[in-house]
Formats: structure tokens, sequence, C-alpha cells
């Protein structure tokens, strides 16, 4: 169903909350946002996104590019490299940041290190000491895909503890990144709401991590939908993220 939050149309025309829930949760959504993000958030009518949105499923992806960094190797994205003994790739006991690439500058780098570095001792993830060590691999990567504008995601995995480890490892980490076209969002996007998908009092509120499966059954659910993102409220209502874009 579709409604309009009245207080909040009558200052930006263009805004249109679009949810099964109640008027009460685009309240929630509307007092949550601050006025930057909402003057920011505009969303189309069906017919014009409708006549933008891909028949082809795969055709909504961003495309990587042909290398990824893989510790301090370069690789071919087509080169078999993991261990399936890798304990964080069974588990997505890791961490992760998605970085903008402008210009061939890691924008905010340090600031993206830092949350990383902080989310991987939450978390338990063994994480490189020197953020040089990772910047410079990270710079090597964009150089080998020429992705001087582009998006860059930077992953650290856990490779040990658990019952089913490989036994040869040698690495208590593992660095992966790759990069990819950014996205175009365009004039406008087509948002929906997904209540109680944040618990704000959890021990690993705000962490990126790379247990993501929720996020992206959400996302696809929503794009079969007619949809481009999902807002994901916390337990009280409240806007947490999107799930993978940012407000």
């Amino acid at each position: 169903m579709e409604s309009i939050h009245e207080p909040c149309s009558r200052r930006h025309p263009r805004i249109r909350l679009l949810t099964r829930g109640s008027v009460r949760y685009q309240r929630c959504l509307v007092y949550s946002c601050t006025r930057a993000a909402l003057r920011t958030i505009r969303t189309a009518t069906a017919r014009e996104r409708a006549l933008s949105i891909p028949s082809n499923p795969s055709q909504l992806e961003l495309d990587m590019h042909r290398f990824l960094l893989h510790n301090d190797d370069v690789l071919d994205t087509s080169q078999k490299d993991l261990s399936a003994g890798q304990i964080g790739l069974l588990n997505g006991w890791g961490v992760f940041s998605t970085i903008r690439v402008a210009d061939g500058i890691l924008f905010a780098f340090e600031r993206h290190w830092e949350r990383m570095r902080r989310d991987a001792a939450r978390m338990h993830v063994p994480f490189p000491e020197d953020a040089r060590w990772l910047k410079t691999r990270l710079i090597r990567l964009i150089e080998a895909n020429a992705a001087h504008n582009a998006t860059l995601r930077a992953v650290v995995v856990r490779n040990r503890g658990g019952l089913f480890d490989a036994p040869n490892l040698d690495r208590d980490f593992d660095l992966i990144a790759f990069t990819a076209n950014r996205r175009e969002w365009g004039d406008s996007a087509r948002l929906t709401m997904k209540a109680h998908a944040r618990h704000a009092q959890c021990e690993f509120a705000g962490a990126k991590i790379l247990s993501w499966s929720q996020n992206l059954t959400w996302y696809e659910q929503a794009r079969d939908q007619g949809f481009d993102e999902v807002v994901l409220l916390n337990e009280r209502g409240e806007v947490s993220e999107c799930t993978s874009a940012n407000i």
C-alpha cells in the first residue's frame, strides 16, 4: 500500500514513502531521518520506475573489474585461490568496508581503516596492524584495474577457529579486495521499508561484518517488487541504514 505522510509531503512534494506497514511506521521514518537526508531521498512514481528497471536481474548488479587483491598478490578474478577451510568464508566471520575511489584517491581512507579496525576487535577478527600495509595494496589494485573512479570493497577474513578450519592455512587472516563501477542512482530512488531489521541494543550493532545474507535477501525481494532499495528500521522504528546504500 502506498501512503503519503502529509506534513512531509507538503514540505517535500516529491517524497513518497512506500510500505506495506502503517502510517505510524512512516512517521517514525520521517522523524528519524535528518532533514538533510530527506532532501536527498526522492522517490519516483511506479510508471517512471517501471520503465527503467531491467527485466534481467543480472543487469542490476555492478560490473566487477578484472583483477582482485588477495593478500600481497593482484590476481585475475577467474583464478581459484581460496580455501574451503577458511572459517571466515564459511561463517561470514570477517569485516569489510566499501570505499569510494575518486581520481585514484581512497576517499576518507583513515576513517574506513579505523572503523574496520574497531569492528575487527569487536568480532575477534585478526587485523593488520599497519594502515599503510593495507593502503599500499589497495592502491596497487586500483592501478591494475585502472579504477581511478570506482567503488572498492576491502574484506578481512578470519582463517582459523571452529571445527572445520583447514590444517594447511599459514595466515590468521586473508585480505581480499576488488573494484567495480560506481552505481548511478539518477534523480530519484524508489524505497520500501523493513521493520525490526536491526536491534539497536545488540552488542554488535553497527559493525560491518561479512554475514550479509539477510541484507542480500531483502535487497533481492525489493528489486523483484520494483523497488531500488530497502530502508532498515530498528526495534524502535528508527532508521538504521539501507541494505547497501547510504542515507
